[in-house]
């Protein structure tokens, strides 16, 4: 369980430090880590190693979701690089991004009032993934940069992101 001391989640997964990732070393590493660390594997041991390889398990678990997912992993990586998150809910001070949710806001009000049909959801559904993918593509440039500059960029599009992915979910619970 050498990896328990890991500094951070890449290299307990011994992946580089980078936006762009395998996921399926990732994936592969998961598994191997999960089986080592996994506490049924460790019940003969004292109460100490017990909970040491809980910990290790818990660690391993939000290391792996943390990397897998593309918001997560930019927050993480940003906060590895003194990005510090204060306020969840601070609004962007960009004026197109707000008109922009409020139109799409307005959209799904009249898909969930049924003045729109499911293929109009689809529609809407596929455009943000549209837009999410070009987002997670420019994350993907700020970051190779590394400079300053590029980190408060990449802030910036981790908060829309996460805008975003919220209206998804909420689409997504519209269609249940």
């Amino acid at each position: 369980m050498t990896g328990l001391y890991a500094k951070n989640y890449f290299e307990l997964f011994d992946l580089p430090k980078s936006f762009d990732i395998d996921t399926t070393a990732l994936r592969d590493r998961y598994r191997e880590l999960q089986k080592t660390a996994h506490p049924d594997k460790h019940a003969a041991a004292s109460d100490q190693q017990r909970r040491i390889s809980v910990q290790f398990a818990a660690q391993i678990n939000e290391a792996f979701q943390t990397l897998r997912e593309p918001i997560a992993r930019a927050r993480y990586l940003l906060s590895l690089h003194g990005v510090v998150w204060r306020d969840e809910n601070k609004s962007l001070n960009d004026p197109d991004f707000l008109m922009e949710q409020m139109a799409l806001r307005e959209r799904l009000e009249e898909l969930y009032q049924g003045a729109q049909t499911s293929d109009d959801l689809i529609g809407i559904l596929d455009e943000i993934e549209s837009k999410m993918a070009s987002m997670v593509a420019h994350l993907s440039r700020c970051f190779e940069s590394g400079s300053e500059a590029d980190f408060r960029e990449a802030q910036i599009i981790v908060q829309k992101l996460q805008f975003f992915s919220r209206v998804r979910e909420e689409a997504e619970e519209a269609t249940l």
